[in-house]
């Protein structure tokens, strides 16, 4: 959201002078997104941002009016926020995120690269930054990508930052050769819980945020998300200056990360190919 409050006000709308924003969060109570939005609607706000599945519908719940931009959202089109692409119809456009079977299975082939052997991951995941459907979209894409692979997918849950050490003892007991870490508020407000976890079981360690990476995972590889917030300040001035939602094809990613912790590797004991590390975008030292 920083990058994104920074290239709103390079277009002229900075925060506190031209702007105001209002944020809300859920954390982790997925029953709280409609009375957010109902909340949000009393402020009169032109502008309307939605970061996850579960917000965008409580927001389109909401409103047929106001102009709702969401950042970073996977499938669109199936959660039904969109009629198409191209044509959004309605009062929602916005940036979408790749969460497909080709760049999971992107992931996971960097991971057996380095960790051949690997044959059941965990996933940590947070149903409620995803919504129902987006869970089940986001798992069948995962488990579409492991089975080409040859690797089992087990999921386990971590709803809110006090349910993560429950997750972690569930992976614990799951017998798993590696874990994909989701990007959430929860794993992140846990993330010095994670990592240690992650060390003392010596699991390599994945995900598709590269912030995850440079904070001591093994490697990530997805869709740059600042890069996504960043373009999204481009939808908001358009709205504001007088575009329609329903005219502004909705975006998906343009730029991919592949960042490498050899650190980690190191620790873990793990022999970095120098095939991946040519490839790499970044290499953590």
């Amino acid at each position: 959201m920083d990058t994104f409050a920074e290239a709103l006000a390079l277009r002229g709308f900075a925060e506190g002078r031209h702007a105001i924003f209002d944020r809300r969060y859920a954390d982790g109570d997925a029953g709280s997104f409609s009375n957010l939005a109902t909340e949000a609607l009393k402020l009169s706000p032109d502008v309307i941002i939605s970061t996850n599945p579960p917000s965008t519908m409580a927001a389109v719940a909401a409103t047929k009016t106001i102009p709702i931009v969401f950042v970073a959202v996977v499938s669109p089109v199936e959660l039904g926020l969109v009629e198409s692409l191209a044509r959004p119809g309605r009062n929602v456009t916005g940036l979408s995120y790749d969460a497909s079977p080709e760049t999971m299975g992107k992931l996971f082939e960097l991971l057996k690269e380095i960790v051949p052997t690997a044959r059941r991951i965990a996933v940590l995941r947070p149903p409620t930054a995803l919504g129902s459907e987006g869970v089940r979209l986001y798992g069948n894409a995962l488990e579409t990508a492991g089975r080409d692979l040859s690797l089992e997918v087990v999921f386990v849950e971590a709803a809110n930052p006090p349910k993560v050490e429950q997750a972690l003892s569930k992976i614990a007991n799951a017998h798993v050769d590696a874990v994909n870490v989701g990007a959430s508020s929860a794993t992140f407000s846990r993330l010095p819980q994670i990592l240690e976890f992650l060390r003392r079981s010596r699991l390599p360690s994945v995900s598709n945020t590269s912030a995850l990476a440079r904070a001591g995972l093994l490697l990530t590889y997805g869709a740059n998300v600042p890069d996504i917030y960043r373009r999204a300040a481009t939808y908001v001035e358009k709205l504001l200056t007088g575009a329609r939602p329903a005219d502004l094809p909705v975006e998906q990613p343009t730029k991919y990360d592949f960042a490498l912790n050899v650190k980690t590797a190191k620790t873990l004991g793990l022999a970095i190919p120098k095939s991946l590390l040519v490839r790499a975008d970044e290499v953590i030292q």
